[in-house]
C-alpha cells in the first residue's frame, strides 16, 4: 500500500485512542502483513494491512521514529522479498525488531457473542454514552453496562445517578452464561471512553462482532481489532426488568 494512505490510517487510529503507550504502535506480522496498533493499559485497537482479522498476534516491533520515518518517504511499503526482516518504502528501507513478540488477545471462554450491523452499534453508543458519569469516584458509572433482558435482547444501560439511557437491540449469536438483569453485580461494564473511540473508526456498512469474556469486551470489524479490560465495579440496580 502507498505511504500516503498509511499514514492517514495511523493518524486516524491515533486519533481516537488517547493515552497511547509511546514505541509500541508499529508492527510486523510473522506473514510479512503490516499492523498498527495503539494500546494503553485498558486495551487497544489494531489495524491490519491486508483487511483480514487475524488470530495470530505474534510480530516484530518496528521503533517509532524508524516507521515515522518510512511514511515520509514515498512508494509501496511492504516487507522485502528476502530473508532479513525489514519493511520498505521507495529506497527506504527499515530493520524490525527481532525478539520483541507480543500477545494480548485474551482467549477465555466468552460468556457472550454476538453480531450486530455497525451502523446500530454506531447508534447505541451514542444513545448510551451520553448519561454516563464522569465522576471518578464512581467508577462503575463512568461505563455502560451490557446485560440481557429476559426476551434475549442485548441491552446497554447507562446513568450518572440523575438521567437513564436504555438501548435494547436483537443480536445474532449466541449468548452463554450471561448476566441478566436480575444479577446487577456481575454485569459487564465498558468505560465511555472506549465506545466513544470505537464509535469514530465504525465503518458505515458492515457487522461488528462483539465477545465479552470474563475480564474484557473485544470488537472485530472491517480491518479493525478491538480489545478493552472491563470496569471493576458493581452496576446499581435501577430496577428494569
Amino acid at each position: 500500500m502507498q505511504s500516503k494512505e498509511l499514514k492517514t490510517i495511523v493518524n486516524r487510529i491515533n486519533g481516537v485512542f488517547k493515552g497511547s503507550k509511546k514505541g509500541n504502535n508499529y508492527h510486523v506480522l510473522n506473514n510479512g502483513r503490516l499492523k498498527l496498533r495503539a494500546e494503553n493499559w485498558d486495551g487497544f485497537i489494531e489495524w491490519y494491512s491486508d483487511g483480514k482479522v487475524n488470530e495470530t498476534e505474534f510480530s516484530y516491533s518496528v521503533p517509532k521514529a524508524d516507521f515515522e520515518q518510512l511514511l515520509s518517504a514515498s512508494g509501496e511499503v511492504g516487507l522485502t522479498p528476502n530473508d532479513e526482516d525489514c519493511i520498505e518504502s521507495g529506497r527506504l528501507k527499515i530493520k524490525v525488531e527481532r525478539g520483541q513478540k507480543y500477545e494480548f488477545w485474551n482467549h477465555s471462554n466468552p460468556v457472550l457473542q454476538a453480531i450486530i450491523p455497525a451502523d446500530r452499534f454506531k447508534d447505541m453508543i451514542k444513545k448510551s454514552v451520553f448519561a454516563t458519569d464522569e465522576n471518578a469516584t464512581r467508577y462503575a458509572l463512568n461505563g455502560v453496562a451490557i446485560v440481557q433482558d429476559k426476551n434475549g435482547f442485548l441491552v446497554f444501560f447507562a446513568t450518572d445517578g440523575r438521567i437513564m439511557s436504555t438501548v435494547f437491540e436483537l443480536h445474532q449469536g449466541s449468548i452463554v452464561n450471561f448476566p441478566n438483569v436480575e444479577n446487577w453485580g456481575a454485569v459487564p461494564i465498558v468505560h465511555a471512553n472506549h465506545l466513544r473511540a470505537v464509535s469514530k473508526i465504525l465503518p458505515k456498512k458492515g457487522n461488528v462482532t462483539i465477545v465479552i469474556r470474563q475480564n474484557c469486551i473485544q470488537l472485530e470489524f472491517g480491518d479493525f481489532k478491538c480489545q478493552f479490560r472491563l470496569i471493576e465495579g458493581r452496576f446499581p440496580n435501577i430496577g428494569v426488568s
